[in-house]
């Protein structure tokens, strides 16, 4: 009797309470594992987001440096330069003279490469044609909810006023850009955001 005593099993009590542990034990450790799994979706997010915002900026500033404001463009198309609140267009004058222009598309996406796709609309769009074609330059996933270009001189330096013979402002163009941008977290509906702000002027300032 004392031999079967001995090697008894466990009680209904002993593994309802060995159950119970080994759950909260599990679920700990998946709570462990989820947190690990959306803080590795959110820093590729970051660093998705970071990366576009470096090529937009980038991308938008080469293109100041090389060329040279276009006022022109601002007058025929009746649009003030608000040194003060910003532009939602720049236009840019090429080497080989064509107007290029950079604008946030609107909220339905037009002339995105895929306006359904709520994760990458509004997007960055560019036009090197003065604005008689778009294409998008921000990437997938990525999407702008605010670009302002901040112009200065609000009059262009590069031309004489026939009034005084002499040029109305002498400031060689600058421009200061603030974007901000929104990147989506993959399989989640969690987003990640970053805001910029660069300043960049003309290499060209010809008198």
């Amino acid at each position: 009797m004392k031999r079967l005593a001995s090697q008894r099993g466990f009680t209904l009590m002993e593994m309802l309470v060995a159950t119970f542990i080994f759950i909260i034990a599990m679920t700990i450790v998946l709570d462990i594992f989820m947190l690990a799994q959306r803080a590795q979706r959110k820093a590729v997010a970051y660093e998705r987001i970071q990366a576009d915002t470096r090529y937009i900026v980038n991308k938008i500033a080469d293109e100041t440096r090389d060329g040279t404001l276009d006022y022109s463009y601002y007058t025929t198309a009746g649009i003030a330069i608000d040194s003060a609140n910003g532009n939602d267009v720049l236009a840019i004058k090429t080497f080989n003279g064509k107007t290029l222009l950079f604008q946030v598309s609107d909220a339905a996406g037009t002339f995105c490469a895929n306006p359904t796709d709520i994760t990458s609309k509004p997007c960055l769009l560019q036009s090197d044609d003065g604005g008689a074609t778009w294409a998008q330059s921000s990437s997938k996933g990525t999407s702008i909810e605010r670009l302002h270009f901040y112009i200065s001189p609000d009059k262009s330096p590069f031309v004489i006023n026939p009034a005084t013979n002499d040029y109305d402002v002498s400031e060689q163009p600058l421009v200061r850009m603030v974007v901000d941008m929104k990147g989506t977290i993959t399989s989640t509906t969690g987003v990640v955001r970053m805001q910029t702000q660069t300043s960049f002027a003309t290499r060209e300032y010809k008198r």
